[in-house]
């Protein structure tokens, strides 16, 4: 007999394939889609917490990032969940807590001349902030080797980001200097190293505790800051 935390991962990983955060699904549909007891979907539901809910007999998906984080907390493939995922919604995610925590949010950062380089998503606070990467978020961007380059590469797109803070239109310090932190978010729970080259590595599951030590980060000798004067 299935457990209800499989008939969670099925759920979550249907609703999340079927991008059931779109549209209404009924239970009936998950249950004979599946193959699962109408009752057992509704168990499953409940271990699936705030990130589903249901009005009626309308199964709707709250934040699918919160659903995905969920599910692998349950036991499910980080590689089958990642593929059901769009990248962008992890720059909404790092956006929204950023926003919550008080910082001044910027997305999509571009620049052509005197160098190409794109950033993702910055928060900045009065004397500190962080400068996230948050397209390398598969499984398989977290292996050893791979993470190095990848920290290499955004820590060197940080240090053009400082180079052409005012042509960007950013904030200037408004006393002393700017220490960001660059940092790479991904969706694997379980991290080797927390800092890579000077780089953070924050699995999307703790990116709100992240949040609440930028301001011991951006003095942490671990820690590359990009210095803004």
């Amino acid at each position: 007999m299935i457990s209800a935390a499989s008939a969670a991962i099925a759920v979550a990983t249907f609703l999340l394939g079927s991008r059931g955060w779109e549209e209404c699904t009924s239970i009936n549909t998950i249950s004979s889609r599946l193959g699962l007891r109408p009752k057992l979907v509704e168990n499953a539901i409940g271990l699936l917490g705030e990130a589903v809910r249901v009005v009626d007999d309308c199964v709707l998906v709250s934040d699918p990032l919160d659903l995905a984080i969920t599910a692998i907390r349950l036991g499910a493939s980080e590689k089958i969940i990642a593929e059901k995922l769009d990248w962008k919604m992890f720059e909404d995610y790092a956006a929204r807590a950023l926003g919550e925590a008080g910082y001044s949010v910027y997305r999509d950062l571009k620049l052509y001349r005197p160098f190409r380089f794109q950033v993702d998503v910055l928060g900045v606070s009065a004397n500190h902030g962080v400068v996230f990467e948050c397209k390398h978020w598969k499984p398989q961007s977290t292996i050893p080797s791979r993470l190095k380059s990848i920290a290499k590469s955004h820590l060197e797109r940080a240090r053009k980001l400082a180079l052409t803070w005012t042509r960007l239109g950013l904030p200037r310090p408004q006393r002393g200097v700017l220490r960001l932190v660059p940092a790479i978010l991904v969706l694997r729970e379980h991290i080797n190293s927390p800092v890579v080259d000077g780089v953070a590595i924050v699995p999307v599951s703790r990116l709100r505790g992240f949040i609440e030590e930028l301001p011991s980060l951006a003095y942490d000798e671990n820690i590359r800051a990009i210095i803004i004067e």
